[in-house]
């Protein structure tokens, strides 16, 4: 009888221990910012309730409210111009040349402070190289598809007659672009099916630990991290490699009349892809640059220039360093894409 007290003394000290080590690192995660998942997904909330403030919810080609101010996550501030764009104020007939910049949240500088977004960046270095004899004006808008940026493109863009129009791509786009074609709830139901397992996951153990624990999520990372160092597919890259040829072709025929509207307007039309996370991360060029070469592709077929900026972020040291979550830009992120386009252009005016 003593030894099975002893024993099950043990085994509650035991039991006691590793239950006090799990919250304090749980605790300490927490504290410390570790889990960039965690992080983000305390901004979520904060994020939806600012797209419900301040976007001007059109149907297509959506905007913030002109000449609001506010705090975006990360504790980020944003001023929007009179256009209804996070940037300065725009002006036509300055006689410099103009760079005008299309895309989503990640032209927009989500997460980042405005001086420090890679549109900025480029801004601040090509007028220094050129004399300041260029101007770039960011369009960039969050949740925006290919259809809104062509909305925006026609409505606010071309009245500032730039003569170079940069189409930011990322993967996202190819859903956001079905869903935003699609008309009837049946087929915004086809699209979904394919694409949402969080249903199965949250109710499974899994999805618990994913919802409520930073710990849990900061181990996935390391893990996840380690595995596409290894060539591993994660569930990101995955949806990448994943057939999606009718999504593709969607987009190559947005991109296809992007080209046409620039044209009409004597407008340079340039793409540039933003990959994800995970295409930046995973070691083999078969597997990261996938998307880019697809996209570079089809643009070269189109005699379209590309914007290379996955090369350039894949080169860098720490990749898991340039991004704040699985698709959006750290400083360090846009720094290196700052430099890209900064290479683009400044070579490309100074021919």
């Amino acid at each position: 009888m003593t030894r099975i007290r002893k024993f099950l003394q043990y085994l509650f000290i035991l039991t006691y221990s590793i239950a006090f080590g799990l919250l304090l690192a749980e605790f300490s995660v927490r504290l410390l910012d570790l889990s960039k998942t965690w992080t983000t997904k305390k901004e979520v909330r904060r994020h939806e309730a600012l797209v419900e403030k301040y976007f001007d919810h059109a149907e297509i080609g959506h905007r913030y409210k002109p000449g609001v101010a506010f705090t975006s996550i990360l504790d980020k501030p944003y001023a929007i111009n009179g256009d209804g764009f996070r940037d300065i104020e725009f002006a036509t007939d300055s006689g410099n040349t103009l760079i005008a910049f299309l895309g989503a949240s990640i032209i927009e500088g989500l997460g980042v402070a405005v001086e420090d977004r890679a549109t900025d960046i480029a801004r601040s270095k090509i007028r220094s190289a050129l004399n300041d004899q260029v101007n770039v004006y960011n369009f960039g808008i969050g949740a925006s598809s290919t259809f809104d940026e062509l909305n925006i493109l026609q409505n606010h863009v071309f009245k500032y007659r730039p003569q170079y129009v940069v189409l930011q791509i990322g993967f996202n786009d190819l859903a956001s672009n079905w869903n935003t074609r699609a008309t009837n709830s049946k087929n915004r139901q086809e699209v979904d099916s394919g694409n949402n397992d969080k249903a199965d996951l949250r109710a499974s153990i899994k999805g618990f630990f994913q919802d409520h624990s930073a710990l849990y999520l900061y181990l996935a990372e390391y893990y996840n991290y380690q595995s596409l160092k290894g060539d591993k597919i994660n569930d990101v890259l995955a949806k990448v490699l994943r057939d999606n040829n009718e999504q593709w072709d969607l987009l190559f025929k947005l991109i296809q009349k992007f080209v046409h509207l620039c044209q009409q307007e004597n407008a340079r039309p340039i793409v540039m892809y933003i990959p994800y996370e995970a295409e930046v991360i995973v070691n083999a060029d078969s597997l990261g640059l996938v998307t880019y070469h697809i996209i570079r592709e089809f643009c070269s077929s189109q005699t379209i220039d590309c914007i290379n900026v996955t090369t350039a972020l894949r080169d860098a040291p720490n990749g898991e360093m340039l991004y704040f979550d699985f698709t959006h830009l750290t400083e360090r992120g846009n720094s290196i894409t700052g430099k890209a386009i900064t290479e683009y252009f400044i070579n490309k005016l100074s021919q």
